[in-house]
């Protein structure tokens, strides 16, 4: 599985330079911060949980390639870092197989707007359990999700990779349940006939 930075002819549009750097601080907060210091100035970031809603979103696209190709597929997921939330993930350079796949930071021809952040992947692949899915998760720093396939059954496993470290991350730390938050909202002026 090849994680490498294929090397662009132009310096703004490095993979490498478009990733976040995370740390804890004193109160054992999450902060992210960019790699790129020559970049806009941007002040420490608390780390956000990633939306259910995206998260669906991501294994629906995964599940409706792999019924398309009989293929597995990763993306990249992006923080829009001065506005502190995810926004719509990229799909890097590839070669998909049918148990996984093997990517890049990559994004070809798509542009990043110069807040975004590569801040973590979304992969799809077959993995027997936890540690087989941790085997694959790229080494920089971010929200990790391998999403397994293990026979009918698709299970999500959520690591966090900080420090040259790779953790197991529980979901409830890993994503919000956004889809609650928006019904608590609208109950009050809803009926129910």
């Amino acid at each position: 599985m090849s994680h490498e930075d294929q090397a662009p002819s132009d310096p703004s549009r490095s993979p490498r330079s478009r990733l976040i750097h995370l740390a804890r601080n004193d109160l054992g907060e999450l902060l992210a911060t960019p790699v790129d210091l020559s970049a806009p100035s941007f002040p420490p970031l608390e780390f956000p949980r990633l939306p259910l809603s995206l998260h669906c979103w991501l294994t629906g696209l995964g599940a409706e390639f792999r019924r398309r190709h009989d293929r597995c597929l990763a993306t990249l997921l992006v923080l829009d870092y001065r506005m502190g939330f995810w926004v719509q993930p990229v799909i890097p350079s590839q070669s998909c197989g049918e148990e996984g796949s093997a990517w890049t930071l990559d994004w070809g021809h798509q542009v990043l707007p110069p807040d975004h952040r590569i801040a973590g992947s979304f992969q799809m692949r077959v993995a027997r359990d936890l540690n087989e899915a941790m085997e694959t998760v790229p080494q920089f720093d971010g929200l990790h999700i391998v999403q397994t396939l293990q026979g009918q059954q698709s299970i999500a496993y959520c690591f966090l990779h900080i420090d040259g470290e790779t953790s197991v991350l529980p979901v409830d730390q890993a994503m919000e349940d956004d889809w609650a938050i928006a019904l608590d909202h609208a109950i009050e002026w809803m009926t129910f006939d």
